[in-house]
This record gives C-alpha cells, structure tokens and sequence, in this order.
C-alpha cells in the first residue's frame, strides 16, 4: 500500500475510531441513566427491549429515555434533536459508513469526500456526547447522587 493511501486512510480510521469510543461512552452514560430511573421507580423500565444493550442506539430506547427523562429533569428541544442527530449518524457510520460506497476508498477524491462525512458525523456525534453527559449529571443532581458518591460506590466494588 502507497504511503499517500496509508495516510488517507489512517484519516478515516482515526475518525471513525473516535466515533466508536463516544459511542460506547453514551451506551455507559445511557445504561446509568436508565439504572438510576429505575431506582427512582417512576414506572416500567423492565422490558427486554429498554434494558438490552443492543438497542441501546434504537429510536424507540432513546424516545423512551427522553420521555423518562423528561419526568424528572428538563430536556430541551435542542437537546433532544441532538441526541436523536447523534442516534442516527452513529448508525449511519457503524451500519453503512463502510458499505454504502466502498469504491470511494479506491481514490483520493472519494477518500477525501469519506473522510468529509465521517468528520461531519464525528462533529454530530460529540454534540449528543456532550448533551448525555449534561443529563447524566443533572439526572444525578435530582437523584441527590454527586460524582464522590458515584467514585465511591464503584471503588468499594472493585475486586482486587
């Protein structure tokens, strides 16, 4: 491989890398928001759907999240477009980003352009990562929880 190709796509990669890691933060931050609602018992959490990991980025996980959030804190419109931006362009670089035009990576043009779109999708991306931190600490802040609380809890429940 030619080192121009090897950069070009070391590019990519790197974006797309950093995408992956955001999102497997939001599904923490998700998966905490969802335990400490449920440990609010504010109504039904328990269905197999709302609990498993893998629709974690589902359209119907988030609108419920949202909608339990709701109940407790206050989720703007502007943050729940983001949130629902961040749904899709996730999607878009794990499901279809690599399979949709694949000879795009044959040229340095088609590279440039890919590397466009994932930059846009990392920008996308990084605004819902900001927002789900914000709730998360909000959503801690009414559940009386601070982050030594939190630290704490999981320190004592590491094994060593």
């Amino acid at each position: 491989m030619n080192e121009a190709l090897k950069k070009d796509v070391a590019h990519i990669y790197h974006e797309v890398g950093a995408i992956v890691q955001a999102s497997q933060h939001m599904e923490f931050a998700i998966g905490y928001c969802l335990t400490i609602l449920k440990g609010m018992k504010l109504g039904p959490l328990l269905n197999d759907e709302f609990d498993s990991s893998m629709t974690k980025f589902s359209k119907i996980t988030f609108g419920r999240l949202i909608g339990e959030l709701k109940k407790v804190i206050k989720v703007d419109e502007g943050s729940e477009e983001a949130l629902m931006l961040t749904l899709k362009e996730r999607n878009f670089i794990i499901h279809n980003f690599f399979y949709d035009d694949p000879e795009l990576f044959s040229t340095p043009l088609g590279r440039q352009d890919l590397l466009a779109r994932v930059k846009l999708a990392r920008a996308n991306i990084d605004e819902g990562f900001q927002v789900i931190d914000s709730l998360t600490v909000e959503l801690m802040r009414v559940n009386g929880l601070s982050m030594d609380d939190v630290m704490a809890d999981v320190e004592s429940s590491i094994r060593y």
